[in-house]
């Protein structure tokens, strides 16, 4: 995943407007957590978790940003971001 990917993926999490769109999508969010691809992600992120808070304790974000990306260099978690990226549409 490329670094404007993720860069376009934050600043559509940010938008005001974007936000509202996506607190009115509950049932979909729910839905695409309970996904394969999402379940997998988790089990990357509790496998981490230790060194993820460890950087966020520590303010450490270029650690923040190599665990993210570990996350995004899987098929797993390039297809969750698509599918949070369209439903930011």
């Amino acid at each position: 995943m490329a670094k404007n990917d993720i860069e376009k993926m934050g600043s559509n999490l940010m938008g005001a407007s974007k936000a509202e769109r996506l607190s009115s999508k509950k049932d979909e969010i729910k839905k695409l957590a309970d996904t394969q691809d999402a379940q997998k992600v988790m089990e990357i992120v509790d496998k981490d978790s230790s060194l993820i808070t460890k950087a966020m304790k520590d303010g450490d974000v270029s650690s923040l940003k190599g665990a993210l990306n570990n996350i995004l260099k899987t098929e797993e978690g390039t297809r969750l971001v698509k599918k949070i990226n369209d439903m930011m549409k």
